[in-house]
């Protein structure tokens, strides 16, 4: 009998890879690299979170101890994956700790001040940045001292902002654009920028109707309180640009005035005031919010997660209003998630999307949402059924089924259908790879939608990894696994050679999916292709005359 000429079997070849480990369930798992870990972690979480096996404290601890040891190995990187997160992804907290604690560690200091217009895209993020720094640094004392590589990006970041946006933000609660300014003493453009700085600090008492145009209507605006609402209201409302929740405090609920601020609400505020709108306006003004917000060009520019828009549908639906206006806005909401994804490339080939509805999916994004990583995961199964070629769509928790959703029906109705599945509540995500591998299926690539929490609730012998080793060597060789982590503990399904990782709640994941195969690259190229092409500055203008001279010269 041989000793050592041995064949090893898939169980055994997955159990003694040198990264093997387990996760939260004792289930078989995987260590991730450094940079992986950290992109998995921050792309899922809103921070100060707790998650299903996690609480908040543990979650922001890991991204930190991830940001040192990054910090070590690829400085820049941390940076570049801020900007990716808040240009790419969308997210708003995560990038402002990249931000501070980058500014905070020596090793990637000489990198922040370069970055930080790139990553502070919001005005309010101005004051988030200190207030992180208030907290970490000065244990939530006064902030007497900034790091100068953020301080000097601080200031160039102010150029990201009007008039509008800095008044918008300028809160009086804690700290404020003010204090911001005062600390970081940003160099004005102009005579209006000089006199908007001079305005918020209190150097200038009374906004000028010229240089502060949009100060001074706010001004009238308040001031036509005395009288009531009127005409002249209304107009000072749209030059000021008034907020729903300053025109109610000033003005009250009424239907006059959400009539007048709808028009100038950005896109999120609609959705999240849906309800409010069906209970206050009349049909007319109804059919143009719902046109706002089914307008292919608006829906774009807003670049919301789409799983935002199941919230504001369901919110709607639930809701005790009534009549053809709650009709208009559903509809109208459940064309615009079509046209978040309308655009994105189609990628050829054939597709098993797999979609963990499992019971610690049940988790709630953050204590203020009614968003679940189920609902997340649905949406993004059924974005993907319309993005591949050739999809076919599974859930899985104790057991796993084929969910029959067509790619022709709407992204919304086909989120209903994948909810409604019964499941059970383990995570035996093994249980489709191995059907698979009975009924020969061969497909191009798995697409994996899960908390990556998978194990064996029966025997507690099988994994994940192991049936996909199976099934390479018996259906596949060349197939590829694609890891979508929707919660980032930290851990992949399979050994690091046999995945593709990918995290995130957004539909650009298959984007990416598709530049990926397009040019051999994995997330971390793309996080930093992106970066580097947002970042880049801009180069010399050459003269084609002197560029002529210099050839006829040589």
């Amino acid at each position: 009998m041989a000793k050592f000429n041995k064949v090893l079997t898939a169980k055994q070849v997955v159990e003694s890879d040198p990264t093997a480990t387990e996760n939260f369930e004792d289930g078989l798992a995987f260590a991730m690299g450094n940079k992986y870990r950290l992109f998995s972690r921050v792309l899922t979480t809103l921070f100060s979170e707790k998650k299903f096996y996690q609480d908040a404290c543990d979650h922001d601890e890991g991204i930190l101890n991830d940001v040192r040891m990054v910090a070590e190995e690829d400085p820049e990187f941390i940076l570049k994956l801020a900007v990716f997160a808040r240009q790419y992804m969308g997210l708003r907290s995560v990038p402002i700790v990249l931000l501070a604690e980058a500014a905070l560690n020596l090793a990637t200091r000489r990198f922040v001040r370069r970055y930080t217009k790139h990553i502070i895209r919001r005005a309010d993020e101005l004051v988030e940045v200190i207030a992180y720094i208030k907290i970490a640094k000065f244990n939530g004392g006064r902030v007497t001292k900034l790091p100068s590589c953020l301080k000097k990006g601080i200031a160039e970041a102010f150029d990201n902002f009007d008039e509008y946006q800095l008044l918008k933000y300028d809160n009086s609660k804690g700290l404020s654009i003010a204090d911001i300014i005062k600390l970081s003493h940003p160099v004005p453009k102009d005579c209006s920028k000089e006199y908007l700085y001079g305005h918020i600090i209190g150097k200038h008492k009374e906004p000028d109707s010229k240089l502060t145009p949009i100060a001074y209507a706010k001004k009238k605006f308040i001031e036509c309180s005395k009288d009531g609402w009127s005409d002249e209201t209304a107009e000072w409302a749209e030059k000021a640009h008034a907020t729903q929740e300053l025109a109610i405090k000033v003005h009250g609920n009424k239907p006059e005035v959400w009539e007048a601020i709808f028009p100038t609400l950005g896109y999120m505020a609609l959705l999240r005031n849906l309800t409010k709108i069906c209970e206050v306006l009349d049909e007319g003004p109804v059919k143009k919010v719902a046109n706002r917000i089914a307008d292919p060009e608006q829906v774009k520019m807003s670049k919301q997660f789409p799983f935002r828009f199941l919230s504001a549908y369901r919110s709607l639906q639930r809701s005790d209003v009534g009549g053809f206006e709650k009709n208009y806005l559903l509809t109208a909401v459940a064309k615009a998630l079509n046209a978040s994804v309308a655009n994105l490339p189609k990628i050829k080939g054939k597709t098993i999307v797999m979609i963990d509805l499992s019971a610690s999916m049940n988790a709630l994004l953050s204590e203020r949402s009614s968003v679940s990583y189920k609902d997340v995961a649905a949406t993004l199964g059924a974005v993907a059924n319309k993005v591949f070629d050739e999809p076919l769509v599974y859930g899985f928790a104790c057991d796993g089924r084929r969910i029959n959703i067509l790619p022709d029906d709407t992204v919304m109705s086909n989120i209903k259908k994948i909810l409604k599945v019964d499941v059970g509540y383990s995570t035996n995500a093994y249980l489709l790879i191995r059907d698979m591998i009975i009924a020969k299926i061969k497909c191009d690539r798995i697409i994996l939608i899960s908390d990556m929490q998978c194990y064996d609730s029966y025997a507690g012998e099988e994994s994940f990894a192991k049936y996909f080793k199976e099934y390479k060597w018996k259906v596949n060789r060349d197939v590829k696994l694609y890891s979508l982590d929707l919660t980032g503990y930290g851990t992949l399904q399979t050994p690091a050679d046999d995945t593709v990782l990918i995290a995130g709640w957004t539909e650009k994941l298959f984007a990416i999916i598709g530049m990926m195969e397009a040019n051999k690259t994995d997330m971390c190229g793309a996080i930093e292709k992106f970066a580097s092409k947002k970042t880049k500055k801009p180069g010399f203008q050459i003269d084609e005359k002197l560029l002529a001279i210099s050839a006829r010269w040589s």
